[in-house]
């Protein structure tokens, strides 16, 4: 890569930027030598993350916006690399980056204010307007509620067209758009209200016309305290770092995308229920709860789910019952029934398989591993059938 040349500075953007991009570039070429080598060792480019971030943030001001998305993207990407990637898209990423600094130095890609750049609308041969394929009725609605201009479009850019996104930076906007708009999924960011994102979920729970809006809370650093209140709020899910654009995304596509599968979670532990509910929510599936066995056994009397969580110890009817009678009815026996059991004895798992369990899940569990592991399940249902 060579250095940007000041070819033709447009009179939009200032001789200082000029300077300040060809900064960037030296920052970003170093980034890409220092990727190719830490296969074998962390890799530091918090320096080319800082640089995407600067970006991101005062590109628009200089009328181009879409190099402060392109550098919010990269960004994104920075943060989730690790020694044990491969980093070929990351690479891809800095190198668009860079060309896309280069065109703009050298005069080839014109400032444009951010009003004016066409979001759903795109040109035809014949200069005229032309609407694009995606039915704007046919969209879910997303809100977004970030503080941060940039991380709010950077949201909305990456979920549109396929969803009908909006932004907004402050409580006046936020309520504006719950009260005339349908919402399908609110992304909130926990610190947009001074008070913490908590309070205003609880608000939104206890209220009739939005206690049944799905909330994807974004917290600013994982606190488990906090995290626990929002999960007992009913949140549906939730990141623990709201830079993570590219989780924040991908999870909220999945909450707000159907149709999709059903998990029946039986477990008599509230916080269980809780913890659970959440962690499969995020993940994009639909949660049943059931207290006991009896209540297990009514509920699939009405309803067929695609899996069943199924604790071992409950009040009234025990796991095994309920196994047997899900086993023993022609329209249940094709349901995967995970165990959840905090007694493990030698040859227990083994027993369990033989009485027709898929799969079997020791006490205390990590609720990512029972995500996977559902998934799993619900992928071999689904290939089989």
């Amino acid at each position: 890569m060579g250095n940007v040349v000041l070819d033709n500075p447009q009179d939009q953007v200032s001789q200082y930027y000029f300077g300040y991009l060809k900064e960037a570039v030296a920052i970003f070429e170093s980034a890409i030598e220092r990727l190719k080598r830490c296969e074998a060792s962390q890799c530091d480019i918090a320096d080319a993350i800082d640089m995407a971030h600067r970006i991101k943030g005062n590109a628009a001001m200089y009328g181009y916006p879409n190099l402060g998305l392109q550098s919010g993207r990269l960004e994104a990407v920075l943060r989730g690399e690790n020694p044990d990637k491969d980093h070929s898209f990351a690479l891809l990423q800095i190198i668009g980056l860079i060309d896309s600094i280069q065109r703009i130095c050298h005069g080839d890609d014109k400032a444009e204010p951010a009003w004016l750049q066409p979001t759903l609308a795109i040109n035809d041969e014949n200069g005229a307007v032309s609407q694009s394929p995606v039915l704007l009725s046919d969209r879910k609605s997303i809100l977004v509620a970030y503080r941060d201009i940039w991380l709010c479009e950077f949201i909305a850019e990456l979920l549109e067209p396929e969803f009908s996104v909006v932004c907004c930076q402050n409580m006046d906007e936020l309520f504006y758009e719950i009260r005339n708009s349908p919402i399908d999924l609110l992304i909130l960011e926990n610190e947009f209200d001074d008070d913490g994102g908590l309070r205003l979920v609880n608000r939104f729970k206890v209220a009739p016309e939005t206690k049944d809006m799905p909330i994807y809370l974004a917290f600013d650093g994982g606190v488990p305290e906090l995290i626990a209140e929002a999960i007992s709020l009913g949140i549906d899910g939730f990141s623990e770092d709201k830079f993570e654009v590219l989780e924040v995304v991908q999870s909220a596509r999945a909450l707000i995308s159907s149709p999709a599968s059903r998990v029946l979670v039986v477990d008599d532990d509230p916080m269980v229920q809780r913890i659970l509910s959440q962690a499969l929510k995020s993940a994009g599936l639909q949660v049943d709860v059931a207290g006991d066995g009896l209540e297990a056994l009514n509920y699939l009397s009405e309803t067929t789910p695609d899996l069943v969580l199924l604790d071992k110890f409950m009040p009234r009817l025990e796991g095994g019952t309920v196994l047997y009678e899900i086993q023993n009815k022609i329209n249940l026996k094709s349901i995967p029934v995970l165990i959840l059991t905090s007694m493990v004895n030698q040859g227990e798992a083994k027993s369990w398989f033989k009485r027709g369990a898929a799969d079997f899940i020791p006490k205390p569990f990590d609720p990512e591993e029972v995500v996977m592991r559902v998934k799993k399940h619900l992928d071999r249902r689904y290939t089989a059938a």
